[in-house]
């Protein structure tokens, strides 16, 4: 019964270390839209997919992350690093634009 639980805390510890470094990308403003969950996505250039390329208007940071998202592929161009969940990107002048991105720690 003990080693049940402990892969119980360990599978837990686990959900949360994936849940921390993710970036969910809406193409709809407030989450909408159809979005894609991106994990595993810190310290290394992330390009988006085709059918989100310069579609993003909204984003959600797992819990602990940051990233840098750039308007042209392979982490090129203009950026803009976001810190918070973005609920609507054309307030930052951003919105349709993105390519590429890369998250780190927040």
């Amino acid at each position: 019964m003990q080693n049940s639980f402990k892969l119980f805390i360990l599978a837990a510890l686990a959900g949360i270390a994936a849940a921390q470094d993710s970036v969910e990308l809406c193409t709809g403003a407030n989450l909408g839209g159809s979005c894609v969950v991106a994990a595993n996505t810190r310290n290394k250039c992330n390009n988006v997919g085709a059918a989100q390329n310069d579609q993003i208007s909204s984003i959600h940071l797992g819990a602990g992350t940051a990233c840098r998202f750039w308007a042209d592929g392979n982490c090129q161009g203009n950026s803009i690093i976001v810190r918070t969940d973005v609920a609507d990107l054309s307030t930052l002048g951003f919105n349709d634009v993105i390519s590429s991105f890369t998250c780190f720690p927040a």
